[in-house]
């Protein structure tokens, strides 16, 4: 189980296609929230945790993955990684109700940790800036 993402209208290969475990997209979908709550709405930010065919614009993505760079390159999305894992968080268990649903019925992963990291982030930088927008699925 995770969160598939599809290019709405790719410039280049890295565009098409995203996949995030469910263990790494919460960590990485929070870090995008806080850090582009100007850019999202908060329904999206809510709808972004769940396989909903959620439709980010191609003007969103592109600014969320700009802005992901910037962060990068300024050595805040480390930073951010060494305080997520420092604090054990990847330790604690994704707070998702569908998650907890679909294990007792038998269905999906079992619970895993919440996981954080650089390279992730630096992939779904990629991904928004070359998607032309996005559906999370």
């Amino acid at each position: 189980m995770g969160m598939d993402l599809r290019g709405a209208r790719p410039n280049k290969k890295t565009g098409r296609y995203f996949r995030s475990d469910s263990w790494h997209w919460g960590p990485l979908w929070n870090y995008v929230s806080t850090l582009c709550g100007d850019i999202l709405t908060p329904d999206e930010i809510k709808l972004g945790h769940f396989n909903n065919h959620l439709r980010i614009k191609a003007a969103q993505a592109r600014t969320i993955g700009l802005r992901l760079v910037d962060e990068i390159t300024s050595d805040r999305t480390e930073a951010y990684e060494k305080k997520f894992k420092s604090k054990k968080n990847a330790g604690a268990q994704l707070p998702s109700v569908l998650t907890a649903n679909m294990v007792i019925q038998g269905i999906g992963e079992k619970p895993g940790t919440a996981q954080f990291d650089l390279r992730h982030v630096a992939d779904f930088a990629v991904f928004c800036i070359t998607s032309g927008g996005f559906w999370i699925d």
